[in-house]
């Protein structure tokens, strides 16, 4: 049987973080996946997949964000396609991608991923913004809400998206098989953040917490901050602590290198002053993965993987005493491989990449 084609919209294809959007598509054997972008570059070569830009010298970009506009021959191309849909990642993409749609007469889907969900200034009424400009057409002419965690589903209930249309499909990764399971040796390894170095990440609360902890009877306690961004400079200054060190911006295959001679993996991700909040960090899922204990706090959909002392250590958000207390109760634990086991069991059934692939696939064939 011929696959149906679909097409796929994110306004800047691919950034070297968002590996996930292609993920999505993995297991698709019944539709066909063709990109549409705006701005190609960066990892683009690594997209796996066929794209078309709308951007060329007689069309330029502004008048598809505005008017939905398209050069001629790109259109002929999307025409020939006929396309059963179209899938836009993060809500602004859904709102700019929105008069193509119409014009086009094609369902939309869209994604929403998180701070997408939940920054403050999406709420505002603007006309500047175009997502605040389209927001309630956005919402009327969408077919499916898709959201990557609970904690966003209902963020967009309570914005009023109507709960019909909201779909929870999470992000997967490729599980590894469970072997070699840490234990309780490796507590005196350091520990481990991965991110970028932004608010929501949550890292200035983490250096508080070790400096407490190094003053309040765990001197020896160490910690590797893994990443790079705006907050560098900032943090730095802040962590005056021999005991921390930031290791800068690693390979996928550094990191997982890294966390194999780590203690647990920490992650105190909270909502930013602007709103911005995580829909689930993936870096927990690439913890478990890794069989490396996880240590989170319940911000997004961390506490849809992460269950208190059955697969993990979860906390309340931007509070140090508390993130400090998950700690001092993972180095007390004796059944670290009991813990990573449950949480290795949870990914593999609810974030394998391709079973949600397969999940997305059955939502589109079902509303086309």
């Amino acid at each position: 049987m011929k696959k149906k084609n679909i097409l796929i919209y994110r306004e800047k294809l691919l950034l070297p973080s968002e590996g996930f959007i292609k993920t999505h598509y993995i297991s698709f054997d019944k539709l066909n996946p063709f990109f549409l972008t705006n701005q190609s570059g960066w990892d683009i070569k690594n997209l796996g997949f066929e794209y078309f830009s709308t951007k060329n010298f007689i069309i330029p970009k502004t008048n598809f964000r505005l008017f939905g506009g398209i050069a001629k021959n790109i259109q002929i191309k999307i025409n020939e396609l006929k396309p059963k849909l179209i899938h836009a990642h993060f809500g602004k993409n859904g709102a700019i991608v929105l008069p193509f749609a119409k014009k086009s007469l094609l369902p939309l889907f869209v994604t929403y991923h998180g701070g997408d969900a939940t920054k403050f200034i999406h709420l505002k009424n603007s006309k500047f913004r175009i997502y605040n400009r389209r927001r309630n057409e956005l919402i009327k002419y969408s077919k499916k809400f898709i959201c990557v965690s609970e904690f966003i589903a209902k963020r967009l209930l309570e914005q009023g998206f109507p709960d019909e249309k909201i779909i929870v499909n999470y992000i997967g990764i490729n599980p590894k098989g469970i072997d070699d399971i840490k234990t309780k040796s490796t507590k005196d390894k350091p520990f481990l953040f991965v991110g970028r170095l932004v608010e929501k990440k949550g890292i200035s609360i983490l250096i508080k917490t070790f400096d407490s902890l190094n003053k309040g009877g765990f001197p020896n306690l160490k910690l590797n901050i893994i990443g790079s961004g705006p907050l560098e400079n900032q943090l730095k200054k802040q962590s005056n602590n021999p005991n921390i060190s930031f290791l800068g911006w690693k390979t996928k295959l550094e990191i997982e290198k890294i966390m194999q001679n780590s203690s647990a993996l920490i992650v105190p991700s909270h909502e930013a002053s602007n709103g911005d909040s995580e829909g689930l960090p993936t870096v927990i899922l690439e913890g478990i993965n890794n069989q490396i204990p996880v240590i989170a706090t319940y911000h997004g959909g961390a506490g849809e993987i992460i269950i208190n002392h059955k697969s993990g250590f979860i906390c309340l958000e931007n509070d140090h005493n508390a993130l400090a207390k998950s700690i001092i109760e993972f180095l007390e634990t004796d059944n670290i491989e009991e813990l990573i086991f449950s949480a290795k069991k949870l990914l593999m059934q609810n974030f394998n990449a391709e079973k949600q692939s397969y999940k997305l696939q059955n939502i589109f064939e079902k509303n086309i």
